[in-house]
């Protein structure tokens, strides 16, 4: 059940702690004055609502459970350094504060991956798992050469796969270089969109990313190089057997392998200005669901 308490009776800004009926924990701040443009964070989803009383409504709402110790403390930092502030200025300062905490919330500690990169791994396990179901376990093992910064993460001998792990529901996919989409022409490359939502520690229901990586290690058990492979490439993407991936929990939502074709939406380094030396952009799902086209054993080898 959902709701929301003032933070900081004793202040004069308008904090509160809610938690919405998913569940979802964020700090609210309630202005009189328009806040500006909101800054982009992977970490936490901000709204501004203009209210019928005519104050603004600043909405700070966390998207990854894991964090959830860290977004408290950022929470009580934001709350108690705006009591020096000029209540016209605190939307301003919320978001230069957090614009500092980005790197913590998107971070992991010394011994594990950050929550973003964690993700993203995560994905291309997923397709891994998938993989193992068409072809055999070294071939499948072998292809997986995202540990090791190939510009695909999978690269059979006739197929290459580009995989993304999205938030459920995502409308968008980020591609973060040319190079991910624009392979030589008659290449067959797909792009995988793993669509995932990250649930409470505390849930029964879900997967952690230990619990994937056994599922794997056992299907690849009779195949003994085949598993020192792919613990190789487990330990290359900075995955090591910590107490922490026990306790992050993900649900599996989704998986979709699209055709990058001539005509798929994607940027070519030959439409790219001379002078430009990196690009990264989003593509909207939707505009793919004309190319869904699934793997089967006919691809790859």
């Amino acid at each position: 059940m959902g709701g929301s308490r003032r933070v900081n009776e004793e202040r004069g800004h308008d904090f509160y702690a809610s938690v919405n009926l998913e569940g979802q924990r964020g700090l609210l701040l309630i202005s009189t004055d328009e806040p500006p443009p909101a800054p982009d964070f992977d970490a936490v989803q901000i709204t501004i609502v203009h209210r019928p009383d005519q104050r603004w409504l600043l909405s700070i709402w966390l998207k990854e459970p894991v964090l959830s110790s860290i977004f408290a403390e950022l929470c009580q930092n934001l709350v108690d350094a705006s009591g020096i502030i000029e209540a016209k200025h605190v939307p301003a300062f919320v978001f230069s504060r957090l614009l500092k905490w980005r790197r913590l919330l998107e971070a992991g500690s010394l011994e594990t991956l950050g929550i973003l990169a964690l993700r993203g791994l995560i994905g291309e396990l997923v397709v891994l798992k998938h993989c193992l179901s068409i072809w055999p376990p070294q071939v499948s093992v072998d292809a997986w050469v995202g540990p090791f910064h190939a510009p695909q993460d999978f690269a059979f001998p006739q197929l290459l796969i580009e995989t993304k792990a999205v938030m459920r529901a995502a409308p968008t996919v980020r591609i973060s270089s040319v190079e991910q989409l624009d392979v030589p022409e008659g290449t067959d490359l797909r792009l995988a969109i793993v669509s995932l939502a990250p649930i409470a520690p505390q849930s029964s229901s879900g997967f952690s990313p230990i619990a994937l990586v056994n599922e794997i290690r056992e299907a690849l058990l009779a195949e003994p190089q085949a598993l020192a492979d792919f613990e190789s490439r487990l330990s290359s993407a900075g995955f090591a057997q910590h107490e922490d991936y026990e306790r992050i929990r993900f649900r599996f939502e989704d998986l979709r392998f699209y055709a990058v074709e001539e005509s798929f939406p994607r940027i070519k380094r030959t439409n790219v200005p001379r002078g430009i030396t990196t690009v990264s952009y989003e593509i909207s799902i939707g505009s793919c669901e004309q190319y869904e086209k699934e793997l089967d054993n006919r691809n790859g080898c």
